[in-house]
């Protein structure tokens, strides 16, 4: 069995390994993998001093796999960037193949496939990325957003205040979870949150324009043109869903 010591310095690496974030967010990983990989080997030595045949629980083999499920992220990233989604679909399939407890590439996939119109596959890889991470706050901003396009507005209000508990400093929650309490017809609650979202972000055109209509349906007319006039400077943004490099 492993000591304390040894489990708590494979957690950091698999801590630094595993991260995450939300509009959706892609995560890429270079340095996050050099950081744990340098803990997993501190943990082998650890391990190595404390058995005469130790038996290696991330072995060169498993380090060199994780390395290359962090490239395939890496690149999946950049081809959705220009736009091929089916060859970044690719790639995500593999890093899990090479990788099947990274967090972020679930989380990942699951936008292309909720891009896709995939709503039970990106679900069911928001919630493998959650069992994986529970500190996966954009895993849970994503899978918000799908119970919110599903129309589970309870589901997505729950999911985007995990997100901001584990995050307070997270933008896109706010913004997201301020949407459904506009729906719900909490006007204040709404504003309240996209005020959240605007401090954390001056430069978040969708939370100005959400704000906008929040202020119009209470009467403001003057609050929601400033708040129009704020997002149309800062021009359109994409949907909020969030990919993490690695």
């Amino acid at each position: 069995m492993l000591g304390t010591k040894e489990r708590d310095l494979l957690n950091q690496a698999l801590s630094k390994y595993r991260p995450g974030r939300s509009e959706p967010i892609l995560i890429g990983g270079a340095e996050r993998l050099k950081s744990a990989l340098q803990l997993m080997n501190v943990y082998r030595l650890r391990v190595d001093r404390r058995r005469k045949r130790p038996q290696v629980f991330l072995g060169a083999g498993s380090a060199a796999n994780l390395q290359n499920a962090a490239t395939y992220v890496d690149r999946a990233v950049s081809k959705e960037k220009k736009g091929d989604l089916s060859g970044a679909m690719a790639d995500y399939d593999q890093a899990i193949k090479l990788n099947p407890n990274y967090s972020n590439a679930y989380n990942n996939r699951g936008i292309l496939k909720q891009m896709k119109g995939d709503s039970s596959g990106a679900t069911a890889d928001y919630n493998q990325a959650i069992k994986l991470n529970p500190k996966n706050a954009l895993a849970y901003c994503n899978r918000g957003i799908t119970e919110e396009r599903k129309g589970d507005l309870n589901g997505a209000m729950g999911d985007y205040d995990q997100a901001i508990k584990i995050n307070p400093n997270y933008a896109i929650a706010y913004n997201n979870r301020g949407i459904i309490k506009r729906n719900k017809g909490d006007l204040n609650g709404a504003i309240a949150d996209f005020d959240r979202a605007i401090t954390l972000n001056a430069k978040y055109a969708n939370a100005y324009r959400n704000r906008g209509v929040a202020k119009q349906k209470k009467g403001d007319n003057d609050g929601a043109i400033a708040d129009f006039n704020r997002a149309i400077k800062l021009g359109p943004q994409r949907a909020d869903v969030v990919n993490t490099p690695n």
